[in-house]
């Protein structure tokens, strides 16, 4: 009876033993992924490899026909290969990755594979277009800085509003050469990132495009290779290196934007996408950095600051006058160098007071994509005027 017993446990542990290996042998293959870098080695390519293993369903008890009540189910693995390219070195990684799950949580293998033609190919591909946009990219960075040499203003800077250049000149050389006109509207920004996407397409050189467009920036871009048949999409969240590009427009004035580049290309279609992001720590207006001058609910005191006339004509065009704070103490002489501040001055109607200006500009300064449809988060600026304006 004893032997009969034994004999049970050793059935029961042989069917378990089974069931787990199972799970082993039903490994469903997913398509290959591939993913850039700019600088990695072979450690941080398998890193990128494990951190992008993929995801599969632990396993669960139930119970199955004929079997113990405790037997587990069965459940599937996943096999998938994955190609890390890095750019600056033209390397190519590929690794197999096989993930078992379990009731303890799922377990990861990874295997080191050797990269098919194909998989040189499309990378090559890959490569030259990378190549092909860091020079242009680099090429029209110098092209405005050396163009900003010819931009002289036509009015020189002064303190105070009432002293700007009004002709319809000046108004248009502001809108051509200074970096305010790319907060004015939604049109002016289209305008100004479609002309750096153009300078950048030209300096792609003759390559021909079914699609070329600007958009928004994009924080998981993708370029999709083809080489034939066969074509992986390229992953370039692990793309170290900031494509960046530089609109100059004097010293002290310019804008930086961060890059991505999303497309396709193919044996059918050329298509890229490069978007947008206003950099506010690096861009400039009157040598202030965006992300200090454009500060969301705060009065940024500019009353005492000299600005050029481009900005005077910013603030008048697209600000609003509001009332200066309840709380902040009325001084000031009436002097253009002390002029009449807080609640008191406006009530004088003579000499020189401190304005505030409230400018609606977006949710946010680097995305503004489109205009605003209210105002929820306005900047506020102070300008000296003549009282009783």
């Amino acid at each position: 009876m004893a032997f009969v017993i034994k004999g049970i446990i050793f059935i029961k542990k042989i069917f378990i033993l089974i069931s787990l290996c199972w799970v082993q042998i039903a490994n469903a293959s997913e398509a290959t992924k591939a993913f850039a870098c700019y600088n990695c080695g072979y450690e941080q390519a398998k890193q990128i490899a494990m951190q992008e293993a993929p995801v599969v369903e632990s396993c669960s008890t139930a119970d199955m026909p004929g079997s113990f009540p405790s037997a587990p189910s069965v459940c599937d693995g996943v096999e998938q290969d994955i190609i890390i390219t890095s750019v600056n070195d033209r390397s190519v990684f590929k690794f197999h990755l096989v993930v078992i799950p379990g009731f303890g949580g799922a377990s990861i293998s990874i295997f080191d594979q050797n990269p098919t033609s194909a998989d040189l190919q499309i990378s090559t591909k890959f490569f030259n277009l990378m190549d092909d946009i860091s020079t242009a990219i680099d090429q029209v960075h110098t092209e405005y800085f050396s163009q900003t040499e010819s931009i002289t203003s036509p009015t020189a800077s002064s303190l105070g509003l009432s002293v700007q250049a009004t002709s319809s000149d000046a108004e248009d050389f502001c809108d051509a050469n200074h970096p305010t006109s790319y907060f004015k509207s939604a049109e002016s920004r289209r305008d100004i990132l479609r002309g750096i996407a153009d300078d950048i397409r030209e300096g792609m050189g003759s390559r021909s495009w079914t699609e070329f467009t600007n958009d928004g920036y994009q924080n998981s871009a993708q370029i999709d290779i083809a080489v034939g048949a066969i074509g992986y999409g390229f992953g370039m969240e692990y793309f170290q290196k900031a494509l960046r590009v530089t609109k100059t427009y004097g010293t002290g004035n310019n804008l930086t934007f961060d890059l991505s580049v999303s497309g396709q290309l193919d044996d059918v279609n050329d298509r890229l996408d490069i978007g947008f992001k206003l950099h506010p720590e690096i861009s400039k207006i009157e040598g202030v950095q965006v992300n200090q001058l454009f500060v969301e609910g705060e009065v940024v005191q500019l009353w005492d600051t000299t600005m050029s006339n481009c900005w005077n004509e910013f603030v008048e065009e697209e600000g609003q006058k509001v009332d200066p704070h309840p709380d902040d103490p009325s001084e000031g002489s009436g002097t253009r160098r002390d002029p009449y501040r807080g609640p008191a001055s406006t009530a004088k109607t003579t000499g020189w007071c401190v304005y505030t200006y409230k400018v609606c500009t977006s949710t946010s300064i680097t995305d503004l994509a489109t205009a605003p449809s209210s105002c929820p988060a306005p900047v506020y600026f102070t300008a000296v005027d003549l009282c009783g304006l």
